[in-house]
């Protein structure tokens, strides 16, 4: 084009002489005198060198232009992009170098989506999570690639919100169907679990749905708990087999209570009439020894029946009238003598503000102040022994009564406090322990508390000694004679109740009789 250009303007000037030229019709026209022809010559040179300057510069701004341009398609396109050099400093150039800056921030920018794309589809695919938009009106679902694993289908194959309705459980179908159809709060997030049939297979879904934003479709996420619910279901089936069996144990025992009391307080009663017979001081003490033992496991065979009735929920509570003041006195009277012969002193103390009849088990509230008298007795080799009861509260109809039972035995220590009530427990678990014992007595002393409706703890420091507490509301008696029962009674008490009186036993087993 320059060249086009330049050839044009000479002949233009050249013709533009010869015209004059020839109109003067002289040969020494000031038009072709040598200073008029020089400043045409320059003029014309000076044409030609400014056209082909902007013609680099054209082709340069072209160049950098359609760079530009290339870059904002390959951004839409999300291709790879071309940098723009910037060769001159002028205004192209500077923009060129501003969206080169943009260039390279969006190239970043998306390497960062991917990373997050790929970990976030491997954290679904994992979790087995998957998603799909549904539009209701159009009967058209769009799947993600773990929804359409999830349900079996290819990712290009329609899928259609009947098919999903076909897949799944017939009793699940309209429940899936309502929640979906019937979400219209844009907001609004609903949680429900559904049941679809694949490949023969039944999978179990945890599902959540909302409205899509800007767009008439629900957008529901699926996770796939199947393998979750069929653990969860296997560990509930074999925690209710071993409870089963567990129950079955603890009624087998219960039932069993007076098949195996019965011979063995036969075998006490007989060896109690042996030793009030005359003997020689060696059989005496065989005889002793023995029916120490029997008793021993009697109290044995106790302990676990109690236990196994209680854990059976067979335990059942008396509701009749008693004195707490009587049985702390037949308490007292029983264990005098253990005390008396490992020098051991015991003392028995009763609140004076208490009511004088109370309603409730006396046999149950005796046994559990036994067996924490026992357990202090045993642990004490000198020292004392105290047994004390505190009223808590009073009113007109019951009654909150606190019993505690001191010792200045070795005490517990503080890390075994915590597990000392639970059952087959003790504080020493060595083989070569000094003390004998199930380790079901603080057990069943708690559990009876508990079913009295109360509630037991302690307070120990090793070497120094060891307190037990329980309290207990009861129904206040009116103040009048009332019966007591007889096992309450001591042996003294029982023969001057049933003394001049006949008394029928009926017994089928000889050896009770």
């Amino acid at each position: 084009m320059i060249t086009i250009f330049l050839f044009f303007t000479v002949v233009l000037l050249v013709n533009t002489l010869v015209f004059v030229g020839l109109v003067k019709g002289v040969e020494d026209s000031v038009f072709l005198t040598p200073p008029v022809l020089t400043i045409s010559v320059m003029f014309v040179l000076s044409v030609s060198v400014i056209g082909l300057a902007l013609r680099v510069i054209s082709k340069q701004n072209t160049v950098k232009l359609k760079t530009l341009r290339d870059n904002a398609t390959s951004v839409v396109a999300q291709n790879d992009l071309v940098d723009v050099v910037a060769d001159q400093p002028d205004e192209v150039a500077l923009i060129g170098d501003v969206l080169s800056g943009m260039v390279m921030r969006i190239e970043k920018i998306q390497q960062k989506l991917k990373v997050s794309q790929k970990v976030l589809r491997q954290v679904y695919t994992r979790a087995k999570i998957g998603s799909f938009a549904c539009n209701i009106h159009e009967n058209k679902c769009v799947l993600t690639a773990e929804s359409a694993y999830l349900f079996d289908v290819d990712l290009n194959t329609d899928f259609t919100f009947d098919y999903l309705l076909e897949i799944a459980l017939p009793g699940d179908r309209h429940a899936l169907e309502h929640e979906i159809r019937f979400l219209q709060e844009p907001e609004q997030v609903v949680q429900f679990d559904f049941r679809v049939l694949v490949q023969g297979e039944v999978k179990y879904l945890s599902a959540s749905a909302e409205l899509c934003v800007d767009a008439p479709s629900v957008l529901v996420m699926v996770q796939d708990v199947t393998e979750s619910l069929v653990a969860q279901q296997a560990k509930d089936d074999a925690l209710l087999a071993a409870n089963n069996a567990n129950t079955l144990v603890s009624r087998f025992l219960a039932n069993m209570s007076h098949e195996i009391r019965t011979p063995l307080n036969g075998v006490i009663g007989l060896t109690g009439l042996v030793l009030s017979t005359e003997l020689t001081a060696e059989k005496k003490g065989y005889l002793e020894s023995s029916e120490a033992s029997a008793k021993a496991l009697l109290k044995i065979l106790n302990d676990i029946l109690d236990y196994s009735k209680i854990d059976a929920g067979r335990m059942s509570m008396d509701e009749i009238s008693f004195s707490v003041d009587r049985v702390l006195q037949n308490l007292q009277a029983l264990f005098l003598a253990p005390s008396q012969q490992s020098g051991v002193a015991l003392s028995v103390s009763v609140a004076d503000d208490g009511p004088d009849l109370v309603v409730g088990d006396p046999g149950r509230l005796g046994q559990v102040l036994s067996n924490l008298l026992g357990n202090a007795l045993k642990f004490t080799e000198q020292g004392s022994v105290h047994v004390m009861t505190k009223v808590l509260q009073i009113s007109q109809s019951d009654v909150e009564i606190e019993f505690a039972v001191q010792d200045t035995g070795v005490g517990i220590a503080l890390e075994k406090q915590s597990s000392i009530f639970d059952a087959f427990n003790q504080a020493d678990l060595s083989v070569t322990r000094k003390y004998s014992g199930t380790g079901l007595g603080l057990a069943i002393s708690r559990r009876l508390v508990e079913l009295m409706g109360g509630h037991m703890w302690l307070e120990s420091e090793e070497g120094v000694g060891s307190t037990f507490y329980f309290s207990v509301s009861f129904l206040r008696q009116a103040k009048k004679e009332a019966p007591v029962p007889l096992q309450v009674l001591a042996e003294a008490d029982m023969r001057a109740r049933v003394a001049g009186k006949h008394i029928l036993v009926v017994e089928d087993k000889a050896t009770n009789r």
